[in-house]
């Protein structure tokens, strides 16, 4: 994890993305724990958030697509470009 991400974790700074990304996840699946969000994509008419979760390393993950004009949240069905790299 980067100095950033670990800064951004401990004052608990996330994007409204993230916010909104996390909610839908905690909605979709209570009983896992997020390790870590991050906004992976800042696209024309969306944002593409990753959730990380659970306690293997490296985690599970999941991407959700919040659109900009109505705020609704997905699980992105294709997420194969942003993946971390070394996982794919």
């Amino acid at each position: 994890m980067t100095v950033w991400k670990m800064f951004k974790k401990a004052l608990g700074l996330r994007t409204e993305p993230e916010k909104i990304a996390r909610a839908a996840f905690h909605r979709l699946r209570p009983d896992q724990r997020i390790a870590w969000s991050t906004l992976a994509a800042d696209e024309k008419d969306r944002f593409v958030v990753g959730i990380f979760y659970g306690d293997d390393l490296p985690p599970d993950y999941s991407f959700y697509v919040v659109s900009k004009t109505s705020a609704e949240v997905a699980p992105l069905a294709d997420d194969s470009p942003y993946r971390p790299k070394d996982w794919r």
